[in-house]
């Protein structure tokens, strides 16, 4: 019942965070598998706890037919018992009443035959003595009276033993009948426990089991609610992980172009240098120095200095090396970036300034997409000194 209170209160728990749109974490999610595998456990553990109280009702209630049936037995031995000692009794009766009609009718005999021999007769006869017939009389009176008085002697004993008997096997049959019936009395006792403790633990296990298919019905539809939440997630997941990949593989594309293009600034640079070396005053000069094929030509000093105008060709790095001056004064326009040509990602270059006046320039950013690589223009930046790219 514990486990029952506690899934209970993870399930008010779960609910609560549901109501406010906070999804159980994993560890409220194993705590409620392990609650429920608890409460499985209990429902197996009552199971076999029922089927033990089942074998044991069994049992008992065979040994209580056992005991019934020695009983049933027994009866038919007693009622035998009880008819033999009734038979007994009038055989007692009947003999007694036998003797003493015996001793009445001898009684009677000898007042008889005393009134025949106490009469006046004198009769002589000159004859041999012959027996004295009232010695003969008393001697077979007195020998009736021993064997009636045997026989009455061994009828009694015989009853008195018979009735000891009857009384000893009464006496064993009542207490054997009045422990068959403590027995019998307490094996009910324990019968109506037992069928209590069976109904108890039966509509225990009922209640566990509708308590169980419960919070089954409640732990899948909060599964289903939590699987339904995932599944977007996941989506999601899935999406963010494709963009980043789309960008860390943009990122390389992009790391590997700033990184030519930082070559080449570097080498634009250097060859900047060895120009601004080679400066000379006088006006004249050369011309045609970064036009050409990658941009146009100006003359060397005067005017603008480097002045360069040409047009990039298409399917250049970066549209061409067009128009620029550079040089003490300072023109407008730098390595900038020529016009026309498609390019992956940069395009018109910055222009710089002078080396030591400012000049205007520009800066122009690019971005690309996963299909196509179009070039976009930025905003302008003013800046002094000289310009490099970002």
């Amino acid at each position: 019942m514990c486990t029952g209170i506690s899934s209970l209160c993870l399930c008010v728990r779960l609910k609560r965070q549901l109501a406010n749109k906070h999804p159980p974490s994993p560890l409220q999610i194993v705590g409620a598998n392990v609650d429920l595998n608890r409460m499985l456990l209990d429902i197996d553990n009552t199971r076999m706890t029922v089927d033990d109280f089942r074998l044991k009702y069994e049992t008992e209630y065979t040994l209580h037919q056992s005991v019934a049936s020695d009983i049933n037995g027994l009866r038919p031995l007693l009622d035998q018992l009880t008819l033999s000692r009734s038979d007994l009794e009038t055989q007692f009766e009947s003999l007694r009443e036998e003797l003493v009609y015996l001793k009445k009718n001898h009684e009677e005999e000898m007042k008889g035959l005393q009134t025949q021999s106490g009469g006046d007769v004198n009769v002589e006869v000159n004859a041999t003595p012959g027996t004295n017939l009232m010695e003969k009389l008393n001697e077979m009176r007195s020998e009736y009276e021993r064997l009636i008085e045997n026989n009455r002697r061994e009828v009694e004993s015989w009853y008195e033993t018979k009735m000891e008997e009857v009384n000893q096997q009464v006496h064993t049959s009542g207490q054997e009948i009045q422990s068959s019936n403590q027995q019998i009395s307490e094996l009910r006792r324990e019968y109506q426990s037992l069928e209590i403790e069976l109904q108890s633990l039966i509509s225990m296990g009922d209640s566990l089991q509708s308590n169980l298919e419960d919070t089954e019905r409640r732990y899948n539809m909060q599964l289903q609610q939590i699987q339904a939440m995932i599944g977007p997630l996941e989506e999601e997941l899935a999406n963010i992980r494709c963009e980043m990949e789309g960008q860390s593989q943009e990122y390389k594309m992009l790391l590997g172009i700033k990184t030519r293009l930082e070559q080449e600034i570097a080498q634009y640079r250097a060859l900047l240098e060895e120009g601004q070396q080679d400066l000379v005053i006088p006006s004249g000069g050369m011309g045609g120095g970064m036009g050409g094929g990658m941009g146009g030509g100006g003359g060397r000093i005067g005017g603008g200095g480097f002045s360069g105008g040409g047009r990039g060709g298409s399917g250049s790095m970066c549209g061409g090396m067009g128009g620029g001056s550079g040089g003490i004064g300072g023109g407008s326009g730098g390595m900038g970036g020529g016009s026309g040509g498609s390019c992956i990602i940069g395009g018109g270059g910055s222009g710089g300034g002078g080396r030591t006046s400012g000049g205007v320039s520009s800066s122009h950013s690019y971005s690309s997409s996963s299909q196509s690589q179009s070039c976009r223009g930025g905003g302008e930046s003013q800046g002094y000194g000289r310009k490099s790219f970002d």
